[in-house]
Order: C-alpha cells, then sequence, then structure tokens
C-alpha cells in the first residue's frame, strides 16, 4: 500500500511478467531439486542418527553429512514455500496488484543472522511478529528479551502450525511428530542474533564483510543455524511433506 494514500500499488506489465518468469524458474528448480534428493528421502548424505530424532550427540550436529543433509532441507523449504507464495501472489498480481515479496533470496544474499531473519526470511510472519511481539516488548525491555521473546512467539506459532501438518483424523497410523522441536529451533536462532549484536563490530567479522562475496557470507550465515535445522525440517521431510508436494512438480526418476 501506498503509505500516503493507503491505496494499493500498481505493478506494470513488466512486473508482472518478471513475477511470472520467478515462479515458472522456481518451479523448475524444484524439479531439479526434487528429482536429485527424493530417492534419497531428501537426505543424500550419510550420517549416524536420523534427522527427525532427538537423540543427536555434539558430534552428531557437526557431522558433515548432517549440516549437508539440513542444507539440502533449507533449500527444500526455501523453494518450496517461495514458489508456493508466489503463485498464490499471482492470482493478485495478475490484476495489477503489487504484493509483498514473502521471500527476499535469503539463501543467497543474506549478510548476516539478523537480515536472514528481518529482511529476508518470510517477511509476512516477519511482519506480524515485528508489530505483534517485538514493538510492544522493546519499548519496556531491552532489545535482547524483545528478540528472544519474539522468537519464543514465533515457536509457539510453528508449533501450531505443525498440529494442522500432522494432525490425526482416522485411526491409521502415522508419523507423529515429537512437539517442541520448533520452540527449540527459534530459542536457538534467537539466541544466536543476540549474540550477534554483541559480537558483529569485532575486526575479523567486519574483515568477512568488507571482503567475502555475499553468497559466501551467507553460507557462514547458514552454518550458525545448520546444525539445529534438522529440528525444523526434520519431521516434514520424516512425514512425507515433501513427498506429498512432489506430485506437483515435474520430475527425473531412475527406472527400476
Amino acid at each position: 500500500y501506498d503509505a500516503e494514500t493507503t491505496k494499493p500499488l500498481s505493478l506494470t506489465e513488466a512486473e508482472i511478467v518478471k513475477r511470472l518468469w520467478r515462479i515458472a524458474s522456481q518451479y523448475v528448480m524444484l524439479g531439479i531439486l526434487y528429482s536429485l534428493v527424493l530417492q534419497s528421502s531428501f537426505a543424500p548424505f550419510d550420517v549416524p542418527t536420523e534427522a527427525h530424532t532427538l537423540d543427536h550427540s555434539l558430534t552428531d550436529l557437526l557431522h558433515l553429512g548432517h549440516l549437508g543433509n539440513n542444507l539440502v532441507g533449507a533449500y527444500l523449504m526455501f523453494l518450496t514455500l517461495s514458489f508456493s507464495q508466489s503463485a498464490v501472489a499471482f492470482a493478485v498480481n495478475i490484476f495489477g496488484f503489487k504484493t509483498v515479496d514473502v521471500m527476499r533470496n535469503p539463501l543467497l544474499e543474506s549478510t548476516s543472522p539478523s537480515d536472514f531473519w528481518s529482511h529476508r526470511w518470510n517477511q509476512v510472519i516477519h511482519s506480524m511478529l515485528k508489530r505483534g511481539i517485538f514493538k510492544p516488548m522493546a519499548r519496556s525491555f531491552p532489545r535482547a528479551i524483545a528478540v528472544g521473546v519474539t522468537f519464543f512467539v514465533s515457536g509457539l506459532l510453528h508449533e501450531y502450525v505443525w498440529s494442522f501438518i500432522f494432525f490425526q483424523h482416522d485411526d491409521i497410523e502415522r508419523f507423529r511428530p515429537g512437539y517442541g522441536k520448533s520452540m527449540v529451533f527459534f530459542a536457538y536462532n534467537g539466541l544466536v542474533m543476540c549474540i550477534e549484536n554483541f559480537v558483529a563490530h569485532w575486526p575479523l567479522f567486519q574483515m568477512m564483510k568488507n571482503t567475502l562475496p555475499i553468497p559466501v557470507i551467507t553460507h557462514l550465515v547458514l552454518l550458525t543455524a545448520l546444525p539445529c535445522g534438522h529440528l525444523f525440517t526434520g519431521d516434514l521431510i520424516k512425514g512425507g511433506y515433501f513427498t506429498d508436494f512432489a506430485v506437483a512438480l515435474p520430475l527425473i526418476v531412475r527406472l527400476e
């Protein structure tokens, strides 16, 4: 919306075509990614402990295969959400109305954990939590507390969403997730953001920010979350969320 007139912003025909191209390219990329990892159950690297369990030791969390599988999970989550949200938004875009870019290339352009969560990942949820939780809390409490409470509420919200995704509507035995994982995942990332606030000015991090290519910085940022990324994507993979989504994609599969 325009801040002065409060009327919806308009899109040009060129912008509409650009958004359609983005949807088409994401659809193709999803097909390629799913084709590469579907037959390995979305976990192409060997690991000592399955992602959906709670049996990980510190060594397991830092295992290269574990980090690699969690990176695959991050790309699955990003492309699946970004494509779905862009496709839904296009139903409005086609009438010439501008919509919010929900994902702003978080896996290739993030320059810090706070940039990832505040400016690039799921801006609809971010905006809701910022207005409803962070700003009211920040008026009365230190920033670190406001950040912590915001991530805590984000964890609660995702636990609520998980209860719908894995809802048992009949007596057929299905995968049941371990609730509380999203709470731990978001609490951990809230802690990372608070630590960033204290160390971001250190010469080492300033040097890295000013000299390294942004995609390299982004993947270093991702490394702060990858050890516990399975807490967010592990149950979705084990519960068949991505397997069900694959039905809608063009896939290249090996015939037996």
